[in-house]
């Protein structure tokens, strides 16, 4: 029978007429699950974050006030309460409310869990305690940390390290002032990193050092493997215009031809992905993004709401410039996403990422999307060189590389691989000898 009410508010049994347990907050009058002292998640989310933030004085430190609210107002605080049961997270927050660890972005950077401290910090910067920091760069600087620990020979770690910091880290922090660094822009530094590391060995063992070695036994080492050795260039540049070796020619190793689906299957899996309602939204919008228009996951990740723009029944994505348009059913796929944004109550509700991801203030990592479309058996590397080709066989690559925001020169080298000329291309209106005429370019 479903339970009455007396004028206490406790829940009555009907068919015992007995007074049963209450499920109101003493503290607040909720009615929910009671976690303990009838109390409601959230005031026993409030007391454990006012005990674990206590300065000494028998209050939260002020400075982490902000973060106490931002945590015990979240939408659900069951995910709260979780997140301070894990291993060493009370122990960490108490830290930072004592002084023991300073709030700072290099005292959590040190902090032995990282990943645990990373998140912390991560919400220490969406309540604007910390200031922002580019999170790959600072990833980047930690892994940097712990490769040269690894590095045995003292002359061999000092090196590396003058070419991350000069070289590297610049570049990055460069890139970073621009836009928020990609994964893969982190992933070549590292392999750059790790490669001028196993050059100074090879070194070494072959008895020659950067100032004595041959210009053929160079390209030797470089031709053995020179899809893994090719960051190594990098390095070699560096050290020659650091006079560090005298200068050498470094020729670029020939691309393997590139592998594409064929047309049946790849239309076959886009129809697919349009049509199949067995598949989140999300996950489908960026397949077919990827599928499409050639982007890898790493940009599509970073794409915000205000990248996408409205105008009537057309909806256009920003992918370089001019806005691409979205067709049929790819608009109403992206209407229907934003109007599930607008209702998210996440730990990412008030961000502009398109796709958010669990952590505070950040999108959806690629590697977690890879993962996904790996265990559905979509192809997104293979899809995307079989949609960059395509396009370039009705589009010229000028178009398509300003569209999809891709670099000229890849679209150009692709379209000549391809034998794809268009050298009656009209690129301009620019008049000649005073006349009127539009000026044709050969390609």
């Amino acid at each position: 029978m479903l339970p009455g009410r007396d004028g206490t508010g406790l829940a009555i049994c009907r068919d015992c007429a007995g007074i049963a347990r209450s499920f109101f907050c003493r503290r607040c009058g909720h009615e929910g699950l009671l976690v303990g002292d009838k109390l409601c998640e959230r005031c026993t989310l409030t007391s454990r974050l006012t005990t674990v933030l206590d300065d000494g004085t028998g209050r939260p430190r002020a400075e982490l006030l902000p973060l106490l609210e931002k945590l015990r107002l979240n939408d659900n605080p069951h995910n709260g309460l979780t997140w301070l049961a894990k291993p060493g997270t009370t122990e960490l927050l108490t830290a930072l409310a004592t002084g023991t660890i300073a709030i700072s972005h290099d005292a959590l950077a040190a902090h032995p869990t990282w990943r645990k401290a990373t998140y912390l910090r991560e919400l220490l910067i969406t309540c604007g305690i910390l200031p922002p920091i580019d999170k790959q760069l600072m990833l980047f600087q930690r892994w940097l940390t712990t490769q040269l620990a690894g590095i045995a020979d003292a002359e061999h770690r000092v090196l590396v390290q003058r070419f991350a910091t000069w070289n590297e880290l610049r570049r990055l922090r460069h890139k970073a002032e621009q836009a928020p660094l990609t994964p893969a822009t982190v992933r070549v530094a590292r392999e750059r990193v790790r490669q001028a590391a196993a050059l100074l060995i090879w070194l070494d063992s072959s008895g020659h050092t950067l100032t004595t070695c041959p210009q053929a036994d160079l390209d030797s080492w470089l031709a053995a493997n020179p899809q893994t050795r090719k960051p190594a260039t990098a390095f070699l540049r560096w050290a020659g215009q650091t006079a560090l070796m005298p200068r050498r020619r470094l020729t670029r190793a020939p691309l393997p031809a590139a592998t594409i689906q064929p047309r049946r299957q790849q239309h076959a899996l886009i129809n697919t992905l349009v049509t199949t309602d067995d598949w989140p939204l999300r996950e489908r919008l960026i397949a077919l993004l990827a599928l499409l228009y050639a982007q890898p996951l790493s940009r599509i990740t970073r794409l915000r709401r205000t990248d996408i723009t409205i105008i009537g029944p057309d909806v256009f994505i920003r992918l370089g410039d001019p806005p691409a348009p979205l067709p049929p059913p790819l608009d109403d796929m992206t209407r229907q996403l934003l109007e599930h944004r607008n209702t998210y109550r996440g730990p990412n509700a008030n961000t502009d990422w398109l796709f958010p991801g669990k952590r505070p203030e950040q999108p959806i990592h690629p590697r977690t999307l890879n993962n996904r479309f790996s265990t559905l058996g979509i192809p997104i590397q293979l899809g995307r060189t079989t949609a960059l080709r395509e396009l370039l066989h009705t589009t010229p690559s000028p178009v398509v590389a300003s569209m999809l925001g891709i670099h000229p020169d890849t679209t150009a080298r692709i379209a000549a691989e391809q034998g794809i000329t268009w050298s009656r291309y009209l690129t301009s209106r620019q008049p000649r000898n005073g006349s009127n005429n539009a000026r044709i370019h050969d390609s």
